[in-house]
């Protein structure tokens, strides 16, 4: 805005793959800072494209005399060059947890109060374990342990993976892992935990919350067959399953056996460089990929060669390449090169979805900034917006112009006898 003291009025509306989402009207100040978190979910994802709208600034005197109800701003948009930002949210996909407990309704609830997870609950140690699904063991445990990602609470018995020794009583946590995903906003130090069960794993451990005695009281033990957590705590006895820090450590396992963090994927700022990770499925060595960019223009991107050395790509985790610069902002897509023909390279591939999605804003204060630079004197301020003013007309309207300016001179000469 390049008034000073002047608010602009707008309206910031969302549009999620082209559904609105929601409107926000603003009254905003120079330099004011304003946010606020969205309370949308999409089990989906898609584009999330925000938008300022019927921007208004100033009114000039006519105007202020009469109401603004028109649709149509009163002040020409000066944001057009960054009036629009884009996200992209990651899908996420409903996980299937089996709850093996003799009984605890807090266990049971933590689980089924998140609406990405479909939970089954089973009083006994089922014959057959289902594939694909988080096996939550609680006190009860089998002498081996099933293949799969497991969430181990209060073992009551040893297995293949732990041996269990005797009670302890009140242990202290005074150890905790806070730079791990697992202990996000989770703090154990100032609960109350009468008793919990002294393990002794077989297999590496990395301990996220430990007691003053050494002993793990939370920790993710390394197996071949899938991930382990173990939380020692009696859920019985103390209050963990009262306080807020037990939905947000069951709810940051559940993103962690997920593999996602449930957040916006970052969004790049133009004129930077960044990553598009490529599926190993779709990534032969010299395989090419083409970068959509928002004007409807593609670039060939390819994948680097095998080195010489042997040295060879992770055949199990995605293919990273660099993209960019990125000077425009907008939805960037990556997609299989596609032949002349119109077919992708790539067999059993679709080239109409894409392999990458990138969002790139402006994201730069000083190119969005309207106003006059500072060091500008009052007179210059004036003459730059005079000569904008003058200027920024369009063509046809100095051609009138100097029509008009002829006319006149020729009816002078005619009556001056200059001309006959």
């Amino acid at each position: 805005h390049n008034a000073a003291d002047t608010p602009l009025e707008c309206r910031l509306e969302l549009e999620l793959d082209g559904l609105p989402v929601d409107i926000l009207p603003l009254k905003l100040t120079p330099d004011e800072t304003w946010s606020r978190s969205i309370e949308k979910t999409s089990l989906d994802g898609g584009t999330l494209t925000a938008r300022l709208t019927e921007i208004r600034g100033q009114l000039s005197a006519d105007e202020t005399t009469a109401e603004t109800s028109s649709t149509q701003p009163s002040t020409p948009n000066l944001l057009t060059v960054d009036d629009s930002a884009w996200a992209i949210l990651p899908s996420r996909k409903i996980q299937q947890v089996l709850v093996v407990t003799p009984g605890n309704w807090f266990l049971q609830k933590v689980f089924e109060a998140n609406p990405l997870v479909q939970v089954e609950v089973v009083n006994e140690l089922p014959q057959e374990w289902p594939a694909d699904t988080l096996i939550v063991l609680h006190q009860l445990a089998p002498e081996r342990l099933p293949p799969g990602d497991l969430f181990v609470v209060d073992p009551q018995s040893a297995t293949d993976l732990w041996s269990v020794g005797e009670t302890l009583a009140n242990p202290i946590i005074t150890e905790q892992d806070q730079d791990s995903p697992l202990m996000t906003h989770v703090r154990l130090d100032n609960v109350l935990m009468p008793q919990a069960r002294r393990i002794a794993p077989q297999a590496t451990k990395h301990v996220l919350a430990g007691s003053v005695s050494g002993d793990p009281i939370y920790a993710e033990l390394t197996r071949e067959t899938g991930r382990c957590l173990v939380l020692s705590v009696n859920l019985e006895e103390g209050d963990l399953a009262f306080r807020t820090a037990f939905p947000i450590m069951v709810s940051n396992a559940l993103g962690w056996f997920a593999g996602v963090s449930g957040e916006l994927n970052r969004a790049v700022a133009t004129g930077d460089t960044a990553t598009a990770a490529i599926s190993t499925d779709t990534a032969a060595d010299g395989q090419a990929w083409q970068l959509t960019q928002p004007d409807g223009s593609t670039q060939r991107l390819v994948k680097p060669e095998r080195s010489d050395d042997g040295a060879a790509d992770d055949a199990s985790g995605p293919v990273e390449i660099a993209v960019g610069p990125l000077n425009s902002a907008g939805i960037y897509t990556v997609s299989p090169e596609v032949n002349p023909d119109g077919e992708t390279k790539v067999d059993e591939v679709d080239s109409t979805e894409p392999l990458a999605t990138l969002a790139v804003n402006l994201a730069n204060r000083r190119e969005s900034d309207l106003r006059p630079p500072e060091e500008l004197s009052a007179e210059e301020q004036a003459a730059v917006a005079a000569s904008v003013g003058w200027f920024s007309r369009p063509v046809w309207f100095y051609l009138a112009v100097l029509a008009c300016l002829l006319t006149v001179v020729e009816w002078f000469l005619y009556n001056r006898r200059f001309i006959d």
